[in-house]
């Protein structure tokens, strides 16, 4: 029922799927040298992701692991590949140019979600051994330390996201805060976005249309941090 869902597997899952998917997208002439790209991130997303899993399984919090922090931070950079498969489809069916400033400010904010997402989900990612970025750092450095570094990572994070905004010209910057506003009210303490959501953020900048299902991304990310105690 979720496309984005339907596309990671189709991509990493199914080999069939991904050239079947190749094929239609370029007989419908969205198939660009960039959209090929994120599909490859997601097919390497899937193999980091065997990988990091079966090391997780093996090893208990702490103890040593044949991983390092730069396997869970490549793994994390490129989860979102679906989401930008989506964005760099939503310019073509639109006939408008990739505007670069734009998905670089969408990149990090994704980025920024899939945090929360993982800090939500943790549990039932550990039981159902699948990434997450937390149970990453928390296998590196303990509870204790995992916590104090993920909350310097979305430092890092907002700061970049902060400054590819002020790089957007007005009327974006003012529809993002905008809806940063107006989500901070209707979700509360914990602000997430899910696929669709996101999908429907974009489309309401590129189209100057806004959707009220869009959750806002923004807002109480580093309360996240607490919520997992």
């Amino acid at each position: 029922s979720k496309p984005w869902h339907m596309l990671y597997v189709v991509v990493c899952m199914v080999p069939a799927g991904h050239a079947v998917l190749l094929e239609v997208l370029e007989q419908q002439q969205l198939l660009t040298d960039r959209v090929e790209h994120e599909l490859e991130q997601g097919q390497q997303y899937w193999q980091s992701e065997r990988h990091i899993c079966s090391q997780l399984a093996l090893t208990r919090p702490g103890q040593p692991c044949q991983l390092t922090l730069d396997d869970i931070l490549a793994a994390h950079e490129v989860k979102s590949f679906d989401y930008r498969v989506l964005h760099l489809l939503l310019f073509g069916l639109l006939k408008k140019p990739v505007d670069e400033s734009l998905l670089q400010f969408m990149r990090v904010d994704e980025m920024l979600i899939d945090i929360g997402d993982d800090l939500t989900d943790y549990e039932d990612d550990v039981m159902a051994n699948s990434f997450n970025i937390l149970r990453g750092y928390i296998h590196l450095y303990g509870g204790q330390e995992a916590q104090i570094r993920l909350i310097e990572r979305i430092c890092q994070l907002e700061a970049q996201r902060a400054n590819l905004l002020a790089k957007l010209p007005a009327n974006l910057q003012q529809k993002v805060l905008k809806r940063q506003k107006e989500a901070g009210t209707e979700e509360g303490v914990m602000v997430l976005t899910s696929g669709s959501s996101q999908i429907l953020y974009l489309m309401s900048l590129l189209t100057g249309k806004r959707s009220s299902s869009w959750k806002g991304s923004e807002g109480a990310r580093l309360t996240g941090i607490s919520h997992t105690d």
